[in-house]
């Protein structure tokens, strides 16, 4: 359960953090990627009275249009860090297998970037599953890694919350009203 302590840590820590600097969440939106790439954002949600773990994952154009979702949920209960490196390798492949190959990958998880980015020596589970998101990165050449602020990927964040709605790992590619608004909001 010490996973669990440190998300809520990190909630409470990023709360007085907005309060105590004056950032207005309202400002923080969705950027566009770079010309010629769609973007994907990623986040996970935890289950604590169900002991599970959701992924959401949403792709879109440079101007914002949909692509396609995806939620999934697993079991398996680690450190929030692993969870955020867990989803950036199941959406690589999952968007991967739709065939597109120049993606921008956010995540609201920093340290998880962070650990991707720099190039130091892990033998722990951790580091090899960090090394193992570097091989898929090397292969794909086209996809970059980057830090998106929860608040700017609202998105994501309630993809993931209702990824327990669903037995198996689900796509959409057909827009959902659900997330319009949310959509329409952060753009």
């Amino acid at each position: 359960m010490n996973f669990l302590l440190s998300w809520i840590q990190a909630k409470q820590l990023r709360s007085v953090f907005n309060h105590a600097t004056g950032i207005d969440q309202e400002e923080i939106k969705w950027s566009r990627p770079r010309e010629g790439y769609l973007k994907c954002n990623t986040d996970v949600a935890v289950f604590t009275g169900d002991i599970q773990v959701g992924f959401g994952m949403i792709v879109r154009d440079a101007a914002g249009n949909f692509i396609a979702t995806r939620t999934s949920l697993s079991s398996v209960l680690v450190p929030v860090k692993k969870l955020e490196i867990s989803c950036l390798i199941e959406v690589m492949h999952w968007v991967s297998s739709l065939g597109y190959s120049h993606v921008e990958f956010e995540t609201d998880c920093k340290s998880a970037v962070e650990s991707i980015k720099v190039h130091w020596t892990d033998v722990s589970k951790f580091g090899l599953l960090v090394d193992h998101y570097r091989s898929v990165l090397m292969y794909e050449t086209n996809f970059l890694v980057g830090f998106a602020r929860r608040q700017a990927n609202l998105v994501t964040h309630s993809l993931a919350r209702t990824s327990h709605l669903y037995v198996s790992p689900t796509t959409f590619n057909i827009f959902s009203s659900c997330i319009a608004t949310l959509m329409l909001n952060n753009i």
